[in-house]
């Protein structure tokens, strides 16, 4: 679990926490910084955690420690994005540092830096590292893309690029002002379509995937750019302005674009289903809009808000029940300022908040209605029976 002060780990039954150390003298590393932000673990079974000051840190499960991920001592250096090739490469990179790729092979860390002053990156602003369907490394600078090739690069495209994106073997790029580039394999990149210009500047927010077509949000709403045809047009159900897209652990999509409604987009049906998670008043008490949705295992979809609690969504009877903090009463949550959920191997569901701790709720019977009984209190327990569906702990 990462927190404002320091990185813990739970077994069931006690908590181990890591803190930041001083690192003179006894060769030993630790947390760079207090607050764990982020957490993820890559095919190789290491864990790698984000924390405030633009740090990366490497924890060895195996070995029990945290571990030195460049193989050259300069894991202090500054990255906040992170991505994993099929390869099992770990990516890093920052919008000032450039970035480097790390290998875990023959029990070892190795690394590469890309940076502009050793000639393998035209500038260290890097917007993106991608790693395509064909194992193919594309990185995206404020000077152009480059692909990688060994330790080296090759530029092929000029543009200050927002994305790319491969469909089969072919390579699109997403400048920052709107023109879509193809490259296909062995050949230079050539201008394909340009969004339609508008009275007002654009501005891009997100994209994703729908089969053929590229979905593109922008200030001036949502463009589907056809990747058979080249060609663009816009769909009514998609046509949403400043959308932001989150990707869910089954790799469906949640554009949202602060005004309390949630487009969900099925990835490979593209069946559209539109949620009000929140209120423009209690939007005013947020500085922005956060969302973390699962899919658990009996087919129920989860979603945290920041500011609106928490929201369980039932896909086969399509019923959304959503539950707050109150604070004259029980409540299943513990703040309504909700940062993260996730579902365990027990199926129970772990609800992360902001300052209020953490709820884990095991759910003791399937479908929705019956997951939080609302006639049901913490004194009625004993007369229950097969009608009693959670039990929470708080830490």
């Amino acid at each position: 679990m990462g927190t404002l002060n320091g990185l813990s780990r739970y077994d069931g039954n006690s908590f181990v926490t890591f803190l930041p150390e001083s690192e003179s003298g006894n060769n030993r590393i630790s947390l760079s910084t207090n607050h764990a932000r982020t957490i993820s673990e890559d095919k190789n079974g290491f864990l790698w955690i984000e924390t405030s000051g633009e740090f990366f840190n490497c924890y060895d499960l195996r070995k029990d420690c945290f571990v030195d991920f460049t193989g050259c001592g300069e894991y202090r250096q500054n990255y906040d994005r992170k991505a994993e090739a099929a390869n099992g490469d770990v990516w890093l990179w920052n919008s000032r540092n450039g970035c480097r790729r790390v290998t875990y092979q023959n029990e070892a860390f190795s690394s590469v830096s890309f940076r502009k002053s050793l000639g393998n990156l035209p500038s260290d602003s890097v917007a993106y590292v991608y790693p395509d369907e064909q194992g193919n490394i594309w990185i995206g600078t404020d000077c152009g893309v480059v692909q990688v090739t060994g330790d080296k690069t090759i530029l092929v495209e000029k543009r200050n690029t927002f994305a790319a994106q491969s469909f089969g073997k072919d390579i699109f790029f997403l400048s920052t002002n709107g023109i879509i580039s193809k490259k296909e394999e062995n050949k230079p990149s050539v201008t394909v379509a340009h969004l339609q210009k508008e009275k007002s500047a654009l501005t891009i927010y997100g994209t994703l995937c729908l089969q053929d077509d590229w979905v593109i949000f922008t200030s001036n709403g949502g463009y589907l750019f056809n990747t058979k045809t080249n060609r663009i047009h816009r769909q009514a159900e998609l046509d949403i302005k400043n959308g932001n897209v989150l990707t869910d652990n089954l790799g469906n999509f949640w554009i949202y674009n602060n005004t309390g409604k949630v487009w969900y987009v099925n990835s490979k049906t593209r069946a559209l289903k539109t949620l009000q998670l929140s209120t423009p008043d209690k939007l005013n008490y947020v500085d922005m809009e956060r969302y973390h949705v699962v899919h658990d295992s009996r087919g129920i979809i989860w979603i945290s808000t920041y500011g609106n609690g928490l929201f369980a969504y039932d896909t086969l009877t399509e019923e959304l029940q959503h539950f707050d903090f109150q604070i004259d009463g029980f409540s299943h949550i513990s703040s309504n300022y909700l940062q993260y959920l996730m579902e365990d191997s027990s199926g129970a569901i772990w609800v992360s908040s902001e300052y209020a701790g953490i709820a884990r709720l095991t759910i003791l019977n399937e479908g929705i209605k019956r997951i939080f009984p609302e006639a049901v209190s913490l004194s009625d327990r004993s007369n229950t029976g097969a009608e009693e569906s959670l039990s929470m702990i708080r830490k």
